[in-house]
């Protein structure tokens, strides 16, 4: 796996999770710490750049990847953004991400079909 920056590359897949994680504020509502909330009540309520564990699952809600995001509340620019320790990427992954249409090398199109779970996201 090559990490350069906000993106990750293994098996001929590169994901940027910069944009993923940005994906967050496309959402209408999303639950962090069990806590429902919309960017703007985020932006009101919470640190300036607020530090997101993003959990992404497989359909039938095994773990699939976890990504770390920062994120400037100010401006709704993802800051910072890589993959947290667990699950590893493994060649499962690489092919779910394939099937989705997650990879930049697909056509040079990134899908924005891919939703964080809900009631995943964590701030420490």
């Amino acid at each position: 796996m090559v990490e350069t920056g906000s993106k990750v590359s293994l098996g001929g897949c590169t994901m940027d999770l910069k944009r993923i994680c940005g994906r967050l504020f496309k959402q209408p509502e999303f639950t962090l710490n069990g806590v429902q909330y919309d960017t703007r009540r985020l932006e009101q309520n919470g640190p300036r750049h607020p530090d997101l564990l993003m959990n992404y699952r497989y359909p039938n809600g095994e773990p699939l990847a976890a990504v770390n995001c920062q994120l400037d509340m100010s401006t709704h620019a993802v800051t910072r953004a890589d993959l947290a320790t667990r699950p590893p990427i493994d060649d499962r992954a690489i092919e779910y991400a394939h099937s989705q249409g997650l990879c930049l090398e697909e056509a040079g199109f990134f899908s924005d079909t891919w939703p964080p779970s809900q009631g995943q996201y964590t701030m420490p």
